[in-house]
C-alpha cells in the first residue's frame, strides 16, 4: 500500500499502486507481481476492496499519480462541487 490515507471515520482506506520513487529501480519482474495501477478503497471491516483503473498515460505532462496524496470529503460537497463544474461546462 503506498499513500495511504484513513477515512475520517476510520471505516475506509484509500491507497495507490507503488509510486515513481518505489518503481524506478524495480526489476521488470517485480513489477510483474505488482498489483495493478490505479486506486484503491479498502473497506477496513470486511476486506472489501474497490479498484479504480487509472490510465498511467492520462496526462504524463502533470505526474498526478507519480507523487500522489488523497484527501477525503462528504458526498455532499462532492455532488455540490460536481455539480458547479457541470454548470461551468
Amino acid at each position: 500500500m503506498y499513500s495511504v490515507c484513513f477515512s475520517p471515520d476510520g471505516k475506509y482506506a484509500a491507497y495507490s499502486d507503488v509510486d515513481y520513487d518505489n518503481r524506478v529501480d524495480m526489476e521488470q519482474e517485480e513489477r510483474a507481481k505488482m498489483p495493478p495501477r490505479g486506486i484503491y478503497i479498502k473497506e477496513i471491516e470486511t476486506g472489501k476492496t474497490a479498484y479504480i483503473y487509472w490510465d498511467p498515460s492520462k496526462n504524463p505532462e502533470e505526474g498526478f499519480m507519480e507523487y500522489r496524496n488523497f484527501m477525503w470529503i462528504e458526498k455532499e460537497g462532492f455532488e455540490e462541487y460536481m455539480s458547479d463544474m457541470r454548470n461551468k461546462e
